[in-house]
């Protein structure tokens, strides 16, 4: 091995001395513990056809464990990567030297250098000892593909991997595009932008299913696939894991062969289910047997599709309510899938989940579960579920689509929940410690009688990134509650954190987009549009615990978009409420107990018929809460209330303190009821109209370009505030500055002719914090007071 390694050395030594402008060789020495010299090979290479575009380096970390008893060998063959900087190195992180065998089944190909325009061959093969060593390869990976990649960093999905032997694998150049995905299970972040490293697992084999082979149906291979699911995962739970099980295009009820004669069974049939392995990864979306290329995978050409409904009756129905009184499903499998009991080595990749279906009178269901994840049942579990689609799944009790329960704590990725029916939950519920990770997954026209249309979590702590919920209803108060709470989600007992979600039209009767109670939220960079409540909370219903919002948006939500009555005090900051409208009282906020700073209120109304009052903010009061609200460098304009166009306060409260705020665009901004008279601190603030205090202005704060009303058919033409058609035309609140305004279209700065008189006119005890110079020392009033917006201070030097 040694003699060889050197042998290869010493021509690469010669090929550098002759090199071209395009192929570098280095050779160097590395000498482990033992004393044993190898001999380590960086080498950057032109593809081996010129014909396949180049594309760029791309950063990539692959690490790959053998998990067999025998040693095995690894290349990169010429369809995908050529990789630089190759490592070995075992589970306790010691760097080993790199050995270059020659195994007879790897045939030489994939690197190869140009002397005297004669192709010499270069062959990485890598040696990788049994259980414990893994290689890394870092760095610099040319891309062979039909089609030129362009600059960035793409990922790939897991049917880019295939096996060489069982014992190497191939990045297919014939699968690789911008737009697909890596393996989730094994990657902290599925960020285009961010993924740098992939990992994959050799597996001791592979098992094929296709309800069309033809041939001996031992799941060998396409030709001789098993036809039932059910008969690979029996295989599988008795082999040696790692396994991945390739299931084709079709559909597939969880039976087995020996169960087919036995489908008339009732009793039998609606226990079965499809249970996931640790150790075992489930694919679908593969063409199959007797399809030109078999091994191609596309879940949305090849559509594979796990179905509970057993006897292949179900009737179709226009309205995911009407799922619990189909009877045609009465007979349908309880879970369609389980993961119950596993970990994240359990992998469920490409797959339909739909018609399962629980009642509550059924007495058939798994034995220690609760009642409910017609889709999908996980009891103690924690797999890795990867671009799945559960619908038309319906239970009379919780979680239509998927139920998570008892300390589950799954991850999923790119799954998506529409139509589906619960009583709770009816995309998905995790109750009791379970704390589920999601990532790009949507939640679409899922329907629920009482709480949680598209999610519902109970004492449970989810994380959500990336994340939709559209079109969800809460509506029909079933005969457990004479409301329903949460159109989008619903929380209770839970701490849920939610980043770069959208919430939108989604309905409740509380909580249009989402309900929490007793629980501390976070958002972060989140989207409410358009949701709705038939009472209170359009997008977001808080009672008790604590609200937190960072950088969120509230937009065109009806019946308001807050209603907040948290006792620790919520707090919003960076948000805009744009646009909000309510019957009742506070347009965009109902509040007893918060701070909101750096916001912005524009276009809010409170509508009611005789005395709508808070346009944007109505301040709830009154024993036995001591509420202190505060408002800095907040943006009120053109919001429009009878009483209150921006602030109004009714039941007595602790106190209320504004500083560094601009109120504008209509008459009564602040209106605080004199009988309960609050104590009421407004300094350093623009308020239209007056208001006696410390530093306060009656003055235009000349924004960039206010917002207005206009008539719902021509944006050209004014319309009252108080008109229920309006529209809302969204403006810009950058203050104008003759020594530069930030201009958020273009990301640049531009010179007004005139200078706004808010502009260092807050609060000389407020730090001036990230405003850019010129800033003469003292905040800015508004929105962008004391942040890097902040609008610049002018000078005027002609005196």
């Amino acid at each position: 091995m040694r003699g060889k390694a050197n042998l290869l050395t010493w021509l690469m030594f010669a090929v550098f001395l002759l090199l071209t402008a395009y192929t570098t060789v280095l050779a160097q020495d590395i000498t482990d513990d033992t004393n044993d010299e190898y001999e380590a090979i960086t080498v950057f290479a032109k593809p081996l056809k010129d014909s396949y575009a180049i594309s760029q380096h791309v950063p990539l970390e692959l690490v790959i464990t053998n998990h067999s008893s025998e040693s095995v060998y690894t290349t990169v063959d010429e369809k995908g990567y050529l990789m630089t900087n190759v490592k070995v190195e075992d589970a306790n992180g010691v760097v080993y030297p790199l050995s270059v065998p020659d195994p007879p089944h790897l045939p030489p190909r994939n690197w190869w250098v140009e002397v005297d325009g004669e192709q010499i061959f270069v062959v990485p093969v890598i040696k990788i000892e049994p259980n414990q060593t893994k290689i890394a390869v870092i760095q610099d990976a040319l891309v062979n593909c039909h089609n030129q990649l362009h600059a960035g960093t793409y990922d790939l999905r897991p049917s880019d991997i295939d096996i060489i032997h069982e014992v190497g694998f191939i990045i297919s150049r014939e699968n690789l595009s911008p737009s697909l995905w890596i393996d989730p299970g094994t990657i902290a972040t599925r960020s285009r932008h961010h993924v740098n490293k992939l990992e994959t697992t050799l597996v001791e084999k592979i098992i094929y299913v296709d309800d069309d082979a033809a041939g001996a149906n031992d799941g060998s291979n396409w030709e001789n696939a098993y036809t039932y699911l059910q008969d690979a995962l029996a295989d599988a739970n008795e082999s040696e894991k790692p396994i991945e099980i390739r299931v084709a295009q079709g559909i597939y009820i969880p039976t087995s062969y020996s169960d087919s004669n036995n489908i008339a069974d009732p009793i039998r049939a609606n226990r079965q289910t499809f249970q996931l392995i640790n150790g075992v990864t489930v694919r679908g979306g593969y063409a199959g047997f007797d399809e030109p290329e078999p091994n191609v995978r596309d879940i949305n050409l090849y559509q594979t599709i796990l179905s509970g409904d057993l006897n292949g009756d179900d009737i179709d129905v226009n309205d995911p309510h009407d799922l619990l009184r189909e009877p045609t499903r009465y007979d349908n499998s309880l879970h369609v899938v389980t993961g119950s009991n596993t970990d994240a080595t359990a992998v469920l990749d490409g797959f339909t989940i739909s018609d399962g279906a629980i009642w509550v009178f059924t007495s058939f269901r798994l034995v220690g579960a609760p009642a409910g994840g017609a889709g999908m049942i996980i009891f103690s579990g924690s797999p890795t579920i990867t671009d799945c689609t559960f619908t038309n799944n319906v239970t009379g009790n919780s979680g239509g689509g998927l139920l998570i329960y008892d300390g589950s704590n799954p991850t999923l990725f790119n799954c998506k929940f529409k139509e589906n029916y619960a009583d709770r939950g009816g995309g998905m519920c995790a109750v009791k410690n379970s704390n589920p990770t999601l990532f790009n997954c949507t939640f679409s026209d899922n329907f629920v009688s009482d709480e949680g249309g598209g999610m519902r979590n109970i004492s449970s702590n989810p994380t959500l990134t990336n994340c939709i919920f559209s079109h969800n209803s809460a509506l029909k108060p079933s005969i457990y509650s004479s409301s329903t709470e949460g159109g989008g989600m619903l929380n209770f007992l839970s701490n849920p954190m939610l980043t770069n979600c959208k919430f939108i039209e989604n309905s409740a009767d509380r909580g249009g987009g989402m309900y929490n109670e007793d629980s501390n939220t976070e958002l972060n960079t989140c989207e409410f549009i358009s949701n709705m409540a038939s009472r209170n909370g359009g997008a977001v219903y808080t009672n008790n615990g604590q609200l937190i919002a960072k950088g969120c948006t509230f937009k065109k939500n009806y019946q308001g978009a807050i209603e907040d009555y948290s006792e620790i005090g919520s707090i919003f900051t960076n948000c805009t409420f744009s646009a909000n409208s309510t019957l009742y009282n506070g347009g965009a906020v109902s509040v007893t107990n918060a701070i909101f700073e750096n916001c912005i209120f524009t276009g809010n109304r409170a509508l009611g018929y005789e005395s709508g009052s808070g346009g944007a903010v109505h301040i709830m009061g009154g024993a036995p809460y001591d509420e202190i609200l505060k408002f800095n460098n907040c943006t009120f304009s053109d919001n429009w209330a009878k009483l209150g166009c921006s602030l109004y306060c009714t039941r007595p409260v602790g106190s209320i303190y504004v500083n560094n705020c601009i109120f504008w665009g209509t008459e009564d901004q602040i209106n605080i009821d004199d009988l309960y008279a609050a104590p009421t601190f407004v300094c350093y603030s623009v308020v239209q109209g007056d208001w006696e205090g410390r530093g306060n202005i009656d003055e235009d704060p000349l924004v960039a370009n206010p917002g207005y009303w206009a008539d719902a058919n021509n944006p050209n033409i004014i319309a009252e505030p108080n008109d229920p058609n309006a529209m809302w035309i969204e403006g810009n609140y950058h203050l104008k500055s003759q020594a530069g305004r930030y201009d958020p279209n273009s990301g640049s700065w531009i010179i007004d002719d005139i200078t706004s008189p808010c502009i260092d006119a807050g609060d000389p005890n407020s730090p001036v914090g990230d405003e850019p110079e010129p800033n003469g020392g003292k905040i800015n009033m508004g929105t962008y007071g004391g942040t890097e917006q902040a609008s610049k201070s002018y000078v005027d030097e002609s005196f």
